[in-house]
């Protein structure tokens, strides 16, 4: 602890007085990101939720595979996105954004940005993190940051592994689009607005 002088508030005479703290403590230098990051690449549930984004790919084209060509189903002329699948391999990548857009990519961001904190406390490694000089603003922003980070990477690492998956397995070729459904309504009457 460093001391500064102020005056008493009683005599007026100029006395020592500790503040609170350390003489060189900053709170910028305390837990910079790439410790919360290595802590965070290091968790198993981490490994775990990227080995699952980099399998699915490799799951789909060996459904795809199996079942045989997509569209071969029940849909009649109706062509989707699905249907698609096989066309090339960015079709692909869409594919799988589009399998997993409805609850597997939520997982990721509910993982590393609601649990972070959670998981600390039931580590029992929370209580040692308040106890350092670490502000607490500053813990949850650098766990804040690394998990939006983390997000991001797995939001990203999925499309770009089922991109390498597809055009191994289907060829590169541009992303094809599904033919727009024929519309069921009936053209306005001629000479109306």
């Amino acid at each position: 602890m460093s001391t500064t002088t102020e005056p008493d508030r009683h005599t007026g005479h100029t006395v020592p007085v500790a503040t609170a703290t350390a003489s060189g403590y900053r709170a910028a230098r305390t837990l910079p990101l790439r410790v919360e990051l290595t802590r965070q690449l290091k968790r198993r549930r981490t490994l775990v939720m990227g080995a699952i984004l980099a399998a699915l790919p490799f799951v789909l084209a060996i459904a795809f595979a199996i079942g045989g060509e997509p569209g071969g189903g029940e849909g009649g002329d109706r062509i989707n996105l699905m249907d698609t699948a096989t066309a090339s391999g960015a079709n692909f990548a869409a594919v799988n954004l589009f399998v997993s857009a409805g609850f597997l990519l939520v997982v990721p961001v509910a993982l590393f940005c609601g649990d972070t904190v959670a998981s600390e406390a039931g580590w029992s490694s929370l209580r040692y993190l308040l106890a350092a000089p670490v502000p607490r603003a500053r813990l949850l922003w650098s766990k804040l940051v690394v998990g939006l980070g983390l997000s991001l990477a797995a939001m990203v690492l999925l499309p770009l592994v089922a991109l390498a998956v597809g055009t191994a397995a289907y060829g590169w070729g541009p992303w094809r689009s599904p033919p727009a459904a024929p519309s069921t309504r009936a053209p306005p009457p001629s000479g109306s607005w």
